[in-house]
């Protein structure tokens, strides 16, 4: 199969393949710089004996250009491990955002496709999903993501469930009666006395949408 970019499975192994590369390249780089520090030590070491002792002119001069070589490479290892640090960081934040980003959006659409089976009234699929989201989550087995109750249970039931209960019957559209189409007794903001049986936030969102859908 194919690598699908826009595949959150595809490109979270990029993704991991990309870290791996980047964690082996620091590892490399920092036994690389522990021999260049180690070098640029002895030379260090070297010439101030050579200078304290008054050793050879030429031989230090050598030293010292040794040590002039061993300390820009020194730098530009520096540079590398810096750059390559910011990368791994930055992929670190990229990933941990469209990782956000996918779980969100999975259940957005989990949550909407099982309001809209239950007969969750379209206007008030933002209300409804605001007050279910916080009770469910992802569950990952292999590649396969699926969104669950926090206790494991499909998400179908669980908003089967809640779509029945004295909090959730109030943003079900009932089948119209008589012809009309006019929602039933079960209909989100139908009366009064189920609007007082939510809480004051939600009371006052379901009136607006009640007042607004009269007009």
């Amino acid at each position: 199969m194919a690598y699908d970019p826009k595949d959150p499975a595809d490109k979270k192994i990029v993704d991991d393949l990309i870290a791996k590369a980047l964690a082996d390249a620091k590892e490399e780089l920092d036994d690389y710089k522990a021999g260049v520090d180690k070098k640029n030590k002895e030379l260090l070491k070297k010439i101030k004996e050579l200078r304290e002792g008054k050793g050879d002119a030429d031989e230090v001069t050598a030293l010292e250009a040794q040590l002039e070589t061993v300390q820009a490479e020194l730098k530009t290892v520096n540079k590398a491990l810096k750059d390559i640090t910011k990368e791994r960081d930055n992929l670190k934040v990229t990933s941990e955002a469209e990782g956000k980003f996918s779980r969100d959006l999975l259940i957005e659409n989990g949550l909407t496709e099982a309001l809209v089976a239950s007969k969750v009234g379209e206007h008030y699929l933002p209300a409804a999903k605001k007050l279910l989201a916080d009770q469910v989550d992802i569950k990952t087995e292999g590649a396969t993501r699926s969104v669950v109750t926090k206790d494991g249970k499909p998400l179908r039931e669980f908003v089967t469930a809640w779509a029945q209960s004295d909090q959730g019957k109030h943003f079900v559209i009932a089948t119209a009666n008589g012809g009309g189409n006019s929602p039933g007794g079960n209909a989100p903001g139908s009366n009064q006395t189920d609007l007082s049986k939510l809480p004051p936030m939600e009371r006052i969102t379901a009136y607006r949408d009640q007042q607004a859908a009269r007009k």
